[in-house]
């Protein structure tokens, strides 16, 4: 019995301990593809100080809970960058990706031609880092399509979780889009869509909401352009609604498995 009331406090002191040190649970964009990446994010976010790592395949978010006093937000995604893979704020150097599995060779994130490329020393300190950060421009479409892609993604898989998780992430890209691109009209009827869907786990409202965020990212898609690679409008008769896919094959978001193959190319962008 002395064991166990020893062994207990011990457990109560760890954990009490473990929360005064400042226990911080944060999410983190980094790119990548599949399973094997899955392993390898998580794994280099612990080896960087994370107390857990879990990244999603679908939105591509890394949920990481850390002791402050153990590591940071920075030197976590620094490590993931190191390891090639890029992050929200660290872009991974072209040797490192270029070392990765080939099915690990995600499609890279887009940088505006503004960004400066630095390579950060193993020993940089939190403030250093900072001055050395990669400065994306405000006016970033490619990560509103990314976002945008990745509740494409959720729906074709009939994930409401993902697909809500992808929406609040579309918010924060919509949000950081500049006035060059988006007008104030649009952007109001973009957020009031991508919102609905991320404050929703109902698969049938997140799909009438997808619907006409889809309309808007259409016509958006018609006067800007979000970045180097295609972007291919789709169309579902049942529905009677597009949808922008980075992929000329059929995958329709608005029915999943049930109607996966539905639909046809409309346009090209």
């Amino acid at each position: 019995m002395k064991i166990v009331s020893t062994f207990i406090a011990l457990l109560f002191s760890m954990t009490f301990a473990f929360a005064q040190t400042g226990a911080k649970t944060e999410k983190i964009k980094v790119w990548g593809n599949c399973g094997m990446c899955k392993g390898k994010i998580e794994k280099t976010a612990k080896k960087a100080g994370a107390k857990t790592a879990d990244w999603n395949e679908d939105t591509h978010i890394l949920r990481v809970t850390y002791a402050e006093d153990k590591t940071s937000n920075v030197k976590i995604q620094q490590a993931i960058a190191k390891a090639g893979y890029d992050t929200q704020d660290y872009t991974a150097d072209n040797t490192a990706y270029d070392n990765l599995h080939g099915c690990c060779q995600y499609d890279r994130k887009e940088i505006s031609k503004d960004v400066v490329m630095v390579k950060l020393p193993d020993n940089a300190k939190s403030a250093e880092v900072n001055k050395e950060v990669i400065a994306e421009k405000k006016n970033d479409l490619p990560r509103l399509l990314s976002a945008y892609y990745s509740v494409k993604d959720a729906l074709v898989k009939s994930n409401a979780n993902a697909a809500a998780a992808g929406a609040a992430e579309l918010v924060k890209a919509i949000e950081l889009t500049g006035k060059e691109e988006l007008s104030k009209d649009l952007q109001k009827d973009l957020l009031k869509d991508a919102n609905a869907i991320a404050q929703s786990k109902d698969l049938k409202v997140q799909r009438l909401k997808f619907a006409t965020l889809s309309a808007a990212m259409v016509e958006l898609a018609k006067t800007v352009k979000f970045s180097g690679n295609p972007v291919y409008q789709q169309y579902c008769p049942m529905q009677k609604a597009s949808w922008l896919s980075d992929n000329k094959a059929i995958k329709n978001p608005y029915y999943g498995n049930a109607m996966l193959t539905c639909g046809n190319l409309k346009a090209t962008f």
